[in-house]
């Protein structure tokens, strides 16, 4: 699981820039972001939401750099990529037990193949969280749809 001291190197990496210039630019201490990187310290969330628009606003989008070695895994024959967003994190151990019956194909939770899809869901809620999900699907039985009525109706049936 990445950590904001994660992002915060690859944001120092991705745009070439150092300690000192961070600081520099966003009126930082550069021994308190020295701890931020040694993971001494976190930052409160006005200094990460900080950090965080100075990324985008330099055009580095994080949750990119995040999906790319799912995407170099996705190279691998038969290995499938999901993510998940979820509004306040998974704090217990996955139980289809304890999951709605009326998901699209009954108990279970929605996975997409797009980060940025799963993202779009959460993004609002402050202490929200992606995961990603991976497995070789070599020897499953799978039916892939359009988005279409089959589809539509494929989803209808299963949920009764």
């Amino acid at each position: 699981m990445y950590e904001f001291k994660d992002d915060l190197e690859i944001t120092l990496k991705t745009l070439n820039i150092s300690i000192h210039d961070l600081a520099y630019e966003l009126d930082f201490d550069v021994p308190t972001i020295s701890n931020w990187l040694n993971g001494k310290i976190s930052p409160d969330k006005r200094s990460k939401q900080d950090i965080y628009e100075y990324a985008y606003k330099n055009n580095l989008r994080i949750n990119l750099a995040h999906e790319e070695p799912f995407k170099q895994l996705g190279k691998k024959e038969g290995f499938v990529t999901l993510y998940h967003g979820s509004k306040y994190g998974i704090n217990e151990e996955l139980d289809l037990k304890h999951t709605k019956d009326k998901n699209d194909f009954g108990k279970g939770f929605y996975c997409g193949e797009n980060l940025m899809q799963s993202n779009m869901f959460v993004s609002e809620y402050k202490d929200s969280k992606i995961y990603a999900y991976g497995f070789y699907n070599k020897g499953l039985k799978k039916h892939e749809f359009e988005i279409n009525n089959d589809w539509m109706i494929t989803i209808a049936y299963n949920r009764g």
